[in-house]
C-alpha cells in the first residue's frame, strides 16, 4: 500500500524524507564516532535540545527507560537516535550529514537504466545548506530531525536500497 500523497517512483525521480529508516544510519554514524553498542541512554519520554525550547517526544512506550543504541532500532525509538545526534553534533555538526552522504544520500545513484539528467539526487541538509539556502544557522534541532530522517532530508527508493546494501 502506498499512501496517495506520496510519489515513490522506481526510476529515482522522487525524493522524500525516509523517517525511521534513517535511524540505522544515525546509529552507524554514532558507532564510527565513539558511541558503543553497549552504551546506555536514558529515555524519559522526550529529549530537549539544549539552548532551545524544542522537545522531541518519544512515540514508543517500549523505548522508555534505559536503552542501548542497538536495542532502540527494533522498536524504532526516537529519543535514542536524537541523543546520539546531539552528541555527534557537539563534536562536529557535519558528522551526521557526512555519514549520510558517505552512504550515497544526496547524490545520484548512477544505476544503469536511470536517465542521469532525470535522477533526483535527494538532499542531505548540513550546516552549509542551512547557511546558503535558509540563511540560518544549523542547530541541534536540525541534527535531531536528521537523526530520524525528517526535516529537509530527502532520499529516493533507489538510494535507500543502495545504502541498505552497503
Amino acid at each position: 500500500y502506498v499512501h496517495s500523497s506520496l510519489r515513490l517512483d522506481v526510476d529515482g525521480t522522487s525524493a522524500q524524507p525516509i523517517g525511521s529508516v534513517f535511524k540505522i544510519f544515525t546509529l552507524s554514524s554514532g558507532l564510527e564516532h565513539g558511541i558503543k553498542p553497549t552504551d546506555v541512554f536514558v529515555d524519559n519520554g522526550s529529549v530537549s535540545v539544549p539552548g532551545t525550547n524544542y522537545t522531541l517526544q518519544e512515540a514508543q512506550a517500549i523505548c522508555r527507560g534505559n536503552i542501548t543504541p542497538i536495542a532502540a532500532i527494533g522498536p524504532s525509538c526516537d529519543v535514542t537516535p536524537a541523543q546520539i545526534a546531539l552528541k555527534l553534533n557537539a563534536q562536529d555538526p557535519n558528522i551526521l550529514p557526512t555519514t549520510a552522504k558517505d552512504f550515497g544520500f544526496g547524490s545520484p545513484t548512477g544505476i544503469v537504466g536511470f536517465v542521469a539528467s532525470e535522477e533526483n539526487a535527494g538532499l542531505v541538509p548540513d550546516p552549509q545548506y542551512y547557511k546558503d539556502k535558509k540563511h540560518a544557522d544549523w542547530t541541534g534541532i536540525n541534527a535531531v530531525n536528521l537523526s530520524i530522517g525528517q526535516d529537509d532530508f530527502g532520499a529516493t527508493p533507489a538510494q535507500i536500497a543502495m545504502a541498505a546494501q552497503a
